[in-house]
């Protein structure tokens, strides 16, 4: 096996399903699929959010960041 692809990923917020797409060499596939119930759906987005952000905030390290989309409490907080 020479190469590993992410292949694709999606969500369903219907299901609450997301699956992810993996292959090597593109002969052997894998897809990993994992349920959410809402609530925990909600969770993974706003923790995907505040770390893809991390790059877009790097740009330009700005000397305070204020976080609308959500609330973090202290333990999120002293994590991010």
């Amino acid at each position: 096996m020479k190469v590993f692809y992410f292949e694709k990923y999606s969500y369903d917020p219907e299901e609450g399903v997301a699956r992810f797409h993996y292959s090597y060499d593109r002969e052997v596939y894998f897809e990993e699929i994992l349920e959410f119930k809402s609530e925990v759906a909600e969770s993974v987005l706003f923790h995907l959010h505040l770390a893809l952000g991390i790059s877009y905030y790097k740009a330009y390290l700005a000397p305070e960041i204020k976080v609308k989309s959500g609330q973090l409490n202290r333990e999120m907080a002293e994590f991010w």
